[in-house]
């Protein structure tokens, strides 16, 4: 019996360190999971800390060179430490459970933590965030200039806005704030102009290659592990694909778009002036098969990165290899199966239509039930990855009660057919489901007996990950959108395949939240990520703590929850709309 088998565990401050790497190799050999981004931190995560930051009255030193060290986003894990309130300990703890052969955590190994951090106030990335609001992802004197010197032109150049087919006062409050900049040309006459850039949706002429560019530095980069640089070149491309104007210099992209620094702007010059950078159309095989496998669900840089250094090649290959890592990890089983379907974006038409279905079901089961779409479609995106489903009830705290409206939700909905498959498991849904995990094991040819058990973690989830899909008569009315062929599945890997153009599944995800904690739970759900990283910090910088959970002062008491609104004014932050935070940028400190 493996000693530490099905148990999840992460490495902080960086598992790479070289006095940590021969024990995160024996935490795996005995059966060990290892967390290799933020989400997968849950509720049974066991946190090992390197022992070089602890000091002997267990509390965590050098907090500054701590938080510098992280390998994983540093505000993002913390807040899953304290919002879960999980057990830190030594790292040297794996030690002395294989020589003693007993794994348990006795009260005294578990370290003294969340006091110690949250009282640091330094911004621990080495970088600065600025909202939109404060320091623009713009320049808009030279925007402002550009269209005086020639109105026609960059009339022409500013993208339409995009306008859903919501309601309108619902879409109002989602469209942001417009910068409407009015001046007086030569003659005395005024011209006035809304430039609404959060909402555009076309890109200017020869802007395309550059935002494709970066978007490959980024990938190379976060496939050799290098985040920071990975980070750099994809708020890059953010900026530039938001940018109304085609870019005809680097100096001109250096100035107008706050996050693209120098060295950035040298590559954009030398795309401009050559239409390629020195090796940028070569994509290793290495590079090639890390990336093809980390598409898949469930599948980590880790495990990429293990079996491309054994040389495999398709997910065929490494079920043979490594059979351990598909039977311990199931759901992987289901992203293999609908590899090519959870890749293709989504349309909001589509997502309004599935949300749709759900809705309709939900007010079967319990009518007070509310549901809503969150995530980058709550922030106006013309495409989503996945449908991020929010539920809520009025007047209701009591989570184990909205989960299990939820579980019996995502059962009905697999009963009738919507419903293609669920990313984890309760014992119901197990009951319900187990016969199918069990066929696609045997498909790809794993053992597996009658017996099979998978034991439910969690009984009263918060979150459920779904596959689901319309019926094909419904699906017809939707048009795909363009699909890159580079993403198709290999073909010795098809035997799995569940994929359909007509009607292909999509990824959901189920959160709910308290009542009273509404505000605070969209603050987290709405997203993006470097918004919630820049509010969280802000929160920090003001000697407070913001959680999905609510805000609250330095003695743990809560100050607001659930009126969002109240939460900024207590940050001393003017509201930011939704489709704003999507300009939420860093830049680096200057020196």
């Amino acid at each position: 019996m493996l000693l530490f088998k099905g148990t999840k565990f992460v490495i902080l401050p960086n598992r790479n360190a070289s006095s940590l790497k021969f024990l995160a190799e024996l935490l795996v050999k005995e059966g060990g999971m290892l967390v290799n981004e933020e989400k997968e931190i849950d509720c049974d995560t066991i946190v090992l800390i390197n022992d070089s930051f602890i000091t002997n009255t267990n509390t965590i030193m050098k907090n500054e060179l701590f938080f510098k060290e992280f390998d994983l986003d540093p505000s993002t894990v913390w807040n899953n430490v304290n919002t879960y309130k999980l057990k830190c300990v030594r790292a040297t703890c794996i030690s002395e459970w294989l020589r003693k052969s007993s794994f348990q955590i006795n009260p005294e190994l578990v370290l003294s933590v969340e006091d110690n951090l949250e009282d640091n106030s330094e911004d621990h990335s080495g970088v600065k965030f600025v909202t939109h609001s404060a320091t623009p992802l713009y320049n808009y004197d030279l925007i402002t200039a550009k269209l005086l010197k020639n109105s026609e032109k960059a009339a022409r150049q500013i993208p339409e806005v995009y306008s859903s087919s919501q309601n309108k006062s619902e879409n109002s409050e989602l469209a942001g704030k417009s910068m409407e900049t009015e001046v007086s040309n030569k003659m005395g006459e005024e011209v006035k102009r809304t430039v609404d850039i959060s909402q555009t949706t076309s890109v200017p002429k020869g802007n395309e290659k550059l935002i494709q560019a970066l978007g490959r530095l980024a990938k190379r980069y976060e496939m050799k592990g290098d985040q920071f640089r990975a980070r750099g070149y994809k708020l890059a491309r953010i900026g530039i694909e938001q940018y109304p104007f085609k870019i005809e210099s680097g100096a001109q992209a250096q100035e107008e778009i706050s996050n693209v620094g120098a060295s950035i702007a040298k590559k954009i010059q030398t795309l401009l002036d050559n239409g390629s950078l020195p090796g940028l159309q070569e994509l290793f095989e290495s590079e090639k098969r890390v990336d093809y496998f980390t598409r898949c669900h469930d599948i980590g840089i880790y495990t990429a990165k293990k079996w491309e250094i054994m040389g495999l090649k398709s997910f065929s290959e490494a079920c043979t290899i490594f059979p351990e890592d598909f039977t311990r990890d199931w759901p992987i089983l289901f992203g293999w199966s609908y590899y090519e379907d959870w890749l293709k974006p989504i349309r909001r038409d589509e997502c309004e239509k599935l949300a749709s279905v759900v809705q309709q079901e939900l007010h079967l089961i319990d009518p007070q039930m509310k549901v809503e779409i969150l995530g980058s479609y709550h922030r106006g995106a013309e495409k989503c990855g996945d449908i991020d489903l929010f539920f809520y009830k009025a007047g209701c705290d009591d989570i184990s009660e909205i989960g299990r409206i939820m579980e019996d939700l995502s059962i009905s909905l697999y009963r009738k057919g919507y419903v293609q498959c669920f990313l984890q498991l309760t014992r119901k849904i197990y009951k319900a489901f187990n016969k199918i995990i069990i066929n696609r094991l045997e498909k790809c040819h794993l053992k597996t007996t009658p017996t099979l058990q998978y034991t439910a973690r969690d009984d009263n989830p918060r979150k459920f990950m779904l596959g689901v899909k319309l019926p094909d008569k419904e699906k017809r009315q939707f048009e795909s959108i363009t699909f890159v062929d580079n993403y198709k599945l290999k073909p010795e890997d098809m035997f799995m395949s569940l994929n359909s153009d007509r009607s292909p599944c999509r990824r959901m995800d189920f959160f709910c939240c308290k009542y009273s904690e509404l505000g605070a739970a969209r603050l987290q759900w709405i997203g993006p990520k470097e918004f919630n990283r820049w509010i969280r910090l802000k929160a920090m910088h003001n000697g407070l703590k913001l959680t999905q959970h609510g805000l609250y002062d330095n003695h743990n008491v809560l100050l607001e929850s659930f009126d969002e609104q109240r939460i900024f004014q207590l940050l001393n932050e003017d509201y930011i709309s939704p489709s704003e935070r999507n300009h939420v940028v860093k830049k680096r400190r200057k020196v």
